[in-house]
């Protein structure tokens, strides 16, 4: 399968004042082909939203390259537009769909259509109603205005509109919050990679969501990326400590039964300000050492396409 993005070495660092910097994206460095189906995780406040902006042109990376179909990805020029740049589209958030139009939804696709198709008349029509057959929402709600639509049919507007331009990458940046309401999105994304194509980056901080819809999934914790691999194999058999802690305390273990209810980290998983050089976890591991604090571990591949970045980790060790 042909390659359709790729990352170099990339870093995102905002610069907080005098000698203070906060580093979103640090040394991220990933491959994703045509169609393909690929999940990133981590907690709140890890990164996993400036990578999607990087991806997405929204944002430059401050250092390496990003790769779409072997050519840079520049910043889309107007800002206005970012969410519709060709190539990419960043999935609008269910609670973003009203700020984005106020008129009814199908009228919103045939504007985008006619001036991305050139399209008119019978033609527009049909192309409208193609585009709401793929993301099954029902004509009648599309002449409806989005405040006036049901959460999952917003979701499924918010499709329609990124799939108008017919992009080969979409980029969901955690557009719902519900579970019920994610795995109908992930379902509906499913459908719709099998009929175009489309390559999904799909961004959440729970992995057992992902597993069953993603081709792989790649783990960042405070801006590092951790652990990458096949899906199902992360799923079976974590390794990195990170990872583990992460399915521990998801929405979905809670949810389930397999706790008694979710686990919120006393941990400052916010803390990107000057990190110090060792692993990023190392701080609320309970595998940490002297080492684990003072060098960052290199990445170690644990199995076929299956890597992680820890010290400690038994399956790194051999």
């Amino acid at each position: 399968m042909a390659q359709l993005l790729k990352l170099e070495n990339v870093y995102k660092t905002f610069e907080m004042g005098k000698q203070i910097q906060l580093k979103a994206v640090e040394d991220i460095s990933l491959e994703m082909d045509e169609g393909e189906m690929l999940g990133i995780v981590g907690e709140p406040g890890c990164g996993k939203s400036t990578l999607g902006k990087l991806v997405s042109g929204v944002q430059p990376p401050t250092a390496g390259r990003i790769l779409l179909g072997g050519k840079p990805l520049g910043e889309a020029p107007d800002p206005a537009r970012r969410r519709f740049s060709p190539g990419v589209q960043m999935l609008l958030r269910e609670s973003e769909i009203d700020l984005f139009s106020t008129r009814p939804v199908a009228e919103t696709m045939a504007m985008v259509l006619e001036e991305t198709e050139g399209c008119k008349g019978g033609a527009l029509d049909a192309q409208v109603f193609r585009l709401l057959q793929m993301v099954q929402l029902d004509p009648v709600c599309a002449r409806r205005q989005p405040a006036r639509l049901s959460e999952i049919e917003r979701v499924r507007a918010a499709v329609g509109y990124a799939m108008c331009r017919r992009p080969r990458l979409l980029v969901c940046d955690e557009p719902v919050t519900g579970m019920e309401t994610t795995a109908q999105l992930l379902r509906l994304l499913e459908r719709v990679q099998q009929q175009t194509g489309v390559a999904c980056l799909l961004f959440d901080d729970d992995p057992d969501l992902l597993v069953e819809s993603c081709d792989r999934i790649g783990v960042i914790c405070r801006g590092r990326m951790v652990e990458f691999g096949p899906a199902a194999r992360i799923a079976a058999r974590p390794c990195h400590p990170y990872t583990q802690r992460l399915r521990q305390h998801s929405r979905s273990a809670a949810d389930s039964g397999r706790l008694g209810k979710r686990v919120v980290d006393s941990g400052d998983v916010n803390n990107l300000v000057n990190p110090g050089p060792g692993c990023r976890f190392a701080s609320r591991c309970p595998y940490a050492d002297t080492r684990c604090r003072a060098e960052y571990p290199p990445q170690t591949e644990v199995a076929p396409g299956h890597w992680i970045a820890c010290w400690k980790s038994p399956a790194a060790q051999g």
